[in-house]
């Protein structure tokens, strides 16, 4: 068995730069850390005025479907809260049209045409 320095007293070498840009380039699309679960239950029992519906609806579609919830049961349970939590709520196609859009670019970055 070879002896070496204690892991507090060795030294880390320095990450490749191919790793380095690699973890860059993967996180320049992201606006922000991710959400804690205190963040999202805030956001699901607040009342949200106009101005915020449709980037709040957007954000609840995403996080839902990128947890592999279903479209439909996303679409249905986000219908239920735009019409008891927004004020006004949205019309129904506004709704649909968001989710939609959501679930084609989850779609996308599951299969890897994503620009993220």
């Amino acid at each position: 068995m070879r002896r070496g320095l204690a892991l507090d007293k060795a030294e880390l070498a320095q990450a490749p730069e191919w790793l380095i840009a690699g973890l860059k380039s993967r996180n320049a699309g992201k606006k922000s850390a991710p959400k804690l679960p205190e963040e999202w239950r805030g956001m699901v029992g607040s009342t949200v005025a106009e101005g915020k519906r449709d980037r709040t609806i957007a954000s609840l579609a995403g996080h839902l479907l990128s947890n592999r919830i279903d479209p439909w049961v996303t679409l249905d349970l986000l219908q239920a809260w735009n019409r008891t939590r927004c004020d006004p709520p949205l019309a129904d196609a506004e709704v649909v049209a968001t989710v939609r859009s959501i679930a084609r670019r989850e779609v996308e970055r599951r299969e890897g045409r994503g620009a993220g």
